[in-house]
């Protein structure tokens, strides 16, 4: 069977795709916040940088953990190939480190009362 590269290489490191979007949004609105003083701003009982901090991590928690979900669904079907096991196994190992270094992410946001 033939892989094509750009799609495996994006199956195989799309949690960390993930996590590093998730890390920039969260960090660049947290500095936008900050430098032009809306920071303190309320969102639904939060304040606006954990409120966006959730919201975006929630987005990437769920995007990290339907790429392992279906790397974990072709692992589990019978006599997969091997070249397809390891792409499908590298793929769950990462989205699963995803998910960790993203609700990792967002704690500070969840647990720091001031922001700036």
């Amino acid at each position: 069977m033939e892989y094509r590269f750009t799609s495996t290489t994006l199956l195989m490191m799309g949690g960390l795709l993930i996590w590093g979007a998730d890390f920039l949004i969260v960090y660049t609105f947290a500095a936008v916040a900050c430098a032009r003083q809306f920071a303190d701003l309320e969102l639904a009982g939060l304040g606006i940088i954990p409120a966006v901090t959730v919201a975006v991590s929630a987005l990437a928690l769920v995007a990290a953990a339907l790429i392992g979900r279906s790397a974990l669904r072709r692992l589990q079907a019978r006599n997969p190939e091997q070249p397809r096991r390891f792409i499908d196994f590298l793929a769950l190992a990462v989205s699963v480190l995803a998910i960790i270094a993203i609700a990792w992410n967002a704690l500070p946001a969840l647990l720091i009362e001031e922001a700036c």
